[in-house]
């Protein structure tokens, strides 16, 4: 089963179906990076998707639809749902059935159920697979998770490419045995730097929005409101961080179902006239410009994107020494000597290690220096470039289907 479509060098071009239910965070941003980048004159790309994890995705789907992307709506429940998981797949089998594609590549655990059995029935010729952080990682019952980890391994007997966002990811699927080692294939993600760049009247725009002055320390997390980011633990480490700088705020971007129980914990624990909860904002890169530092206390990643932009704009980042965060600090250390007056890592669901290492930064005037923030923009430019994200994604999609041999 195959259409290939002909380019105007009279070569084939390749047809890719993108499928995503999780229409959130880093999994949008990538795809997003997808279909703006990856060449049209190699590559033709559709998209399948749902729009209740977030209904914001539904102006993504208009820009799709205007630069010409095909786009398909089929409603995917996050949860596991056998019977509404079952339409989903007769509805997925449905459109790749018609469209007939080269390839077609799921993103994230339940488009990956979803898609990766509906091709598999309608016998198309690569499929692809993206978990941008496994399942089984949310997972507190070990029965669960045992049982989760088995679907993927099934999962992974018909998938020709699981494509892993980062390297501990990646030892996470060895490890676990998701699939045979030469189906795995490293992709970091890549970010688009002449978007996220330093500014003094961004910072003093969002400072004087928010109401904090322009030289109190300033915290900044980037992140929809939901368990995996593990937000409660930056509001904990508050009144460590107050006893210390009381003129220190937080600030917390995003939306999301955990928004009313931060809110309750921030009251809770008397901090919450320095927290500011900044729900409107969304892929707008100069919110980090206001930050002094960046901490973001995740339970568990693919690979981040938000700790790089903060990088980016050159200032220091703390993040939870998880799957996804650590290799932040590893790439970081593998280019500079002291990576530690870049990014700190800390102890997973700790407010004590997490306020800590925030106020290494905050005390440390010279850390946040202008110099030190040309180093960390100029290094952070040479290992997450978006270039080599979109080289590698389309070198591995041809080598798949034509090749049949690992792009080097």
């Amino acid at each position: 089963m195959s259409c290939l479509r002909e380019r105007a060098d009279g070569r084939m071009k390749l047809s890719v179906i993108h499928v995503l239910e999780a229409t959130v965070g880093g999994t949008r941003r990538h795809l997003l990076d997808l279909l703006q980048h990856i060449d049209r004159e190699r590559f033709y790309q559709s998209v399948i998707c749902s729009t209740l994890r977030d209904k914001r995705f539904i102006k993504d789907i208009v820009w799709m639809t205007s630069v010409g992307i095909k786009t398909y709506i089929v409603q995917m429940k996050r949860n596991i749902s056998p019977l509404a998981d079952a339409i989903a797949i007769l509805k997925v089998y449905a459109i790749i059935k018609r469209a007939c594609p080269d390839i077609v590549h799921a993103h994230s655990s339940k488009a990956g159920l979803i898609a990766r059995i509906a091709a598999k029935i309608a016998g198309v010729p690569v499929i692809v697979y993206t978990p941008h952080a496994f399942a089984f990682f949310m997972c507190n019952s070990h029965v669960v998770r045992t049982a989760v980890v088995c679907v993927e391994r099934f999962l992974g007997l018909f998938t020709d490419a699981l494509i892993a966002v980062s390297r501990s990811e990646m030892e996470v699927a060895v490890k676990e045995r998701i699939v045979h080692p030469r189906k795995l294939f490293l992709i970091e993600n890549g970010i688009d730097f002449s978007k996220v760049q330093y500014s003094d009247e961004a910072r003093l725009m969002w400072r004087s929005k928010w109401g904090i002055p322009k030289d109190a320390p300033l915290i900044g997390c980037v992140g929809d409101f939901r368990a995996q980011k593990g937000q409660q633990y930056l509001i904990g480490a508050m009144p460590i961080i107050l006893s210390k700088f009381n003129n220190a705020y937080l600030v917390l971007i995003g939306v999301g179902e955990r928004e009313r129980m931060l809110r309750e914990l921030a009251m809770k624990m008397g901090v919450h006239s320095n927290i500011i909860f900044e729900t409107s904002v969304r892929d707008d890169w100069s919110v980090y410009s206001a930050f002094d530092v960046y901490a973001l206390p995740s339970l568990y990643e693919g690979m981040p994107y938000t700790p790089i932009e903060p990088l980016a704009c050159g200032f220091p980042v703390v993040l939870s020494d998880v799957v996804g965060n650590r290799d932040m600090f590893e790439a970081v250390a593998s280019a500079y000597e002291d990576a530690s007056k870049m990014i700190k890592l800390d102890q997973p669901k700790s407010c004590e290690a997490l306020s800590q290492a925030i106020l290494y930064f905050i005390c440390n005037d010279e850390l946040r220096s202008e110099k030190m923030r040309k180093v960390r923009r100029e290094i952070v430019i040479k290992l997450f470039p978006l270039e080599r994200m979109i080289e590698k994604t389309q070198k591995l999609y041809e080598a798949l289907l034509f090749e049949k041999v690992v792009p080097s």
